[in-house]
């Protein structure tokens, strides 16, 4: 089983990972040279010298990234990767301290225990996508600011609200459009407030936080919370926390009363519990450089680890799918007949009635 969903990725492709990708052309990264990328980013640096470095990075970012790729056209790996992004002037060394928080061990004990009551009369499908109902809101950017967690629990409260509300009239702060179908509204909630308010404003840019505990900020203002609109996000761009602003008679009275853990480890109850309740808040290991300028695919990395001590996101699934995953590159030929008998020289091999040719990129 593979899931999918929105982060604060660089590429808004990372919204699936998964069922109903369209794979884009591997070797088309996106920016040509370093002052293209520089110029639709809007990226300044503090002198001469930190710009030349970052665009040393930069250079070697773009090296790897056609490697990779390069593996990907040969369906070595089954994901892309791309200079698209915000991250590419980083190593990957930069982006794991600007971006990433590992979870905070002091606070493990704070979590629910009761996992979410399944339905036996409610089988979950085979496949399913929040997003393609109308209740998942755009991929967001979560900037300069280790608030990845504020942004994994909003989204799972987005969902629920909007499941929720179903066909009740949309309260009038909600004004984002939802999914596939652009004249869906939908309700977008304040990360900024979650970030500002949650535990007095103690997760700052440099700390990061648990998505749990941006839970149950909203559950202490009553279940209310504000929307983007009410409460805009501006921690990407300062890199800092704002004023923590009180709750409103106007927010949002989303119903939120709190919330459960799905078992660790239990595949089958993570595809249960988001078939039944919405978007589902979780934390994920993306500290690779593949993660890092992840454009397309099935993000499938042996880099990347499981354990509670490699958690260092927050994103969100959104929806979930079966099979085995299929690599970007073209589809491998059929084997041969095993009398082939040249094997070690591609003319003699090609030569001969059944038998192919495969380039290995380890040996060239």
């Amino acid at each position: 089983m593979r899931f999918f969903g929105t982060s604060v990725a660089p590429d808004d492709a990372t919204r699936c990972s998964g069922i109903g990708m369209q794979w884009v052309t591997p070797l088309l990264i996106g920016f040509a040279n370093f002052a293209e990328w520089q110029q639709h980013h809007g990226r300044q640096y503090a002198s001469p010298a930190d710009e030349a470095t970052a665009e040393a990075t930069w250079r070697s970012n773009h090296a790897q990234v056609l490697a990779h790729n390069a593996r990907a056209a040969n369906g070595e790996v089954s994901y892309t990767v791309s200079m698209r992004g915000p991250f590419a002037d980083l190593t990957n060394a930069q982006y794991r301290e600007k971006i990433l928080r590992p979870v905070r061990r002091s606070r493990q004990l704070d979590m629910a225990t009761q996992p979410p009551q399944k339905s036996a009369s409610n089988t979950a499908p085979t496949s399913w996508n929040w997003y393609d109902h109308g209740v998942v809101t755009p991929v967001k950017d979560q900037g300069n600011c280790g608030s990845c967690w504020s942004f994994s629990a909003v989204a799972a409260i987005e969902t629920a609200f909007n499941i929720a509300l179903k066909n009740s009239t949309l309260p009038q702060a909600c004004r984002t459009q939802c999914g596939k179908n652009t004249t869906k509204a939908c309700c977008s909630f304040s990360e900024q407030q979650v970030a500002d308010c949650t535990l007095s404003g103690a997760d700052l840019c440099t700390i990061g936080g648990e998505p749990h505990d941006g839970v149950l900020n909203v559950v202490k203002n009553g279940g209310r919370a504000a929307t983007e609109l009410q409460y805009p996000y501006t921690s990407g761009k300062t890199g800092k926390l704002s004023s923590c602003k009180k709750p409103s008679t106007d927010w949002v009275a989303t119903g939120v009363s709190g919330y459960v853990n799905v078992t660790s480890g239990d595949e089958d109850a993570l595809v249960q519990a988001t078939y039944e309740h919405g978007t589902i808040s979780v934390g994920i290991d993306a500290s690779s450089f593949g993660f890092q300028l992840y454009s397309s695919g099935v993000y499938n990395d042996s880099d990347c680890g499981n354990k509670l001590k490699n958690l260092d996101h927050g994103v969100a699934v959104v929806g979930y799918g079966k099979g085995n995953p299929t690599p970007p590159g073209p589809t491998p030929p059929p084997p041969g007949p095993s009398d082939c008998k040249d094997n070690h020289y591609k003319a003699e091999c090609t030569g001969e009635k059944g038998c192919f040719w495969c380039h290995d990129t380890y040996i060239s």
